[in-house]
């Protein structure tokens, strides 16, 4: 998989998690997020609610994690 920043109508919409670029509410560094319900849907750090993202512009699908053999 690419990973590269990619135009958002090019995101999955399965509930995958990736990483998306925003310029609104103040989301201009990286955000994870994922597809729910119609909406891109993220986490606060502060409460942990659900976060809407509006209008994220670009994505990236999430890095691969570290193995024991790599750490």
């Amino acid at each position: 998989m690419t990973q590269t920043w990619q135009p958002i109508e090019t995101a999955p919409k399965d509930g995958t998690r990736i990483v998306a670029l925003s310029n609104k509410k103040g989301l201009g560094l990286p955000s994870f997020i994922h597809w729910d319900d119609g909406a891109w849907c993220g986490m606060t750090y502060e409460d942990e609610k659900r976060l809407v993202i509006y209008d994220p512009t670009h994505w990236m699908p999430l890095p691969t994690p570290p193995t024991e053999e790599t750490t």
